[in-house]
């Protein structure tokens, strides 16, 4: 792979969506951006956002932005660019990335697409199958449901309604479940009845991995930093802007327990030792995810210069 003019030999232009791209994923806390800027530096390359958290504007420390140092050493793309009363389902983001993926390329840059929001990447990558998004109320309905009666009990009324979908969704898989039943009452289809993935673009999807245990250190240690250096102040911020409850935003890692301590619920020693569990799960189903994806290079992200060269390597090898 590289970072090629988007003329061929012959004067016309390349097909954009045929130039590959480098994904760079991987659990939060693995340093996926400042491995990638530090690849993007030496590639001519531009880093694009596929962190459903990261989009947003106003929670820069609680959603771990790159930080001003990162952001200076090559153009970084969809970072902070949606209030944080704005919804944004994979559809959405698939819109705001594609744009700007080939916008780069026209540059003669490589991309960089960034991110561990597994459905995100996927959409952005045309591997996602794009239902419209279901009504909270329903997916609230169902989840209860679900919590009462077991996943197993809905994932049998899947398979009767939708087998197709039941068919690639495990039984115990909650979420995926309530969703395709949550699609079904809203729209009268099936999940599986509506446009499949196509082959995508191009691309090598990289995935970081690091230690269970030095993960687990280095999270420990973000969450502590995060509410020290500002997160406390941006949920105290919206806090202040009432949202309605069932914002995405409000629900991200670390929010809630937050809102409990400046709301007098629960004390600040809790609030970080339920925010550093939170956050240790979300690695470990980042991580299941990841070894599901087909064609992933696995790097080591302990020693983040030496993930980073690596990451150089693979991309001129490709």
């Amino acid at each position: 792979m590289n970072s090629k003019n988007s003329k061929s030999g012959s004067g016309e232009s390349q097909d954009r969506k045929s130039v590959p791209l480098l994904v760079v994923a991987g659990p939060t806390g693995s340093g996926k951006s400042r491995i990638a800027a530090e690849a993007a530096r030496e590639l001519n390359g531009e880093i694009v956002c596929a962190d459903s958290r990261q989009l947003y504007r106003g929670i820069a420390v609680a959603s771990a932005q790159p930080d001003s140092e990162t952001l200076r050493m090559v153009p970084h793309h969809l970072y902070a660019v949606l209030d944080t009363a704005e919804p944004c389902s994979a559809g959405r983001f698939r819109d705001l990335a594609e744009p700007v993926l080939d916008q780069i390329v026209e540059r003669g840059r490589l991309p960089f697409l960034v991110g561990g929001t597994g459905f995100y990447l996927k959409a952005a990558l045309g591997r996602a199958s794009l239902a419209p998004p279901a009504g909270s109320d329903t997916v609230a309905t169902l989840s209860a449901r679900a919590s009462m009666e077991g996943s197993g009990k809905l994932w049998d009324e899947l398979a009767e309604r939708d087998p197709v979908s039941a068919k690639r969704i495990h039984r115990n898989d909650g979420y995926r479940i309530v969703r395709a039943l949550a699609i079904l009452a809203d729209t009268g289809k099936a999940a599986s009845s509506f446009a499949k993935a196509g082959d995508g673009r191009p691309h090598v999807f990289v995935a970081l991995k690091v230690p269970r245990p030095v993960l687990v250190e280095r999270l420990d240690a973000r969450c502590a930093r995060m509410v020290a250096g500002g997160a406390l102040d941006e949920a105290r911020l919206l806090l202040a802007r009432a949202l309605p409850p069932k914002t995405p935003v409000l629900r991200a890692i670390g929010f809630p327990h937050l809102f409990a301590h400046l709301e007098g619920r629960l004390s600040l020693d809790r609030a970080l030792e339920r925010m550093r569990a939170d956050t240790r799960q979300y690695a470990k189903q980042q991580m299941t995810w990841l070894r599901s994806q087909p064609n992933v290079r696995w790097v080591d992200a302990s020693d983040q210069r030496a993930a980073a060269a690596e990451l150089v390597q693979i991309a001129s090898g490709c």
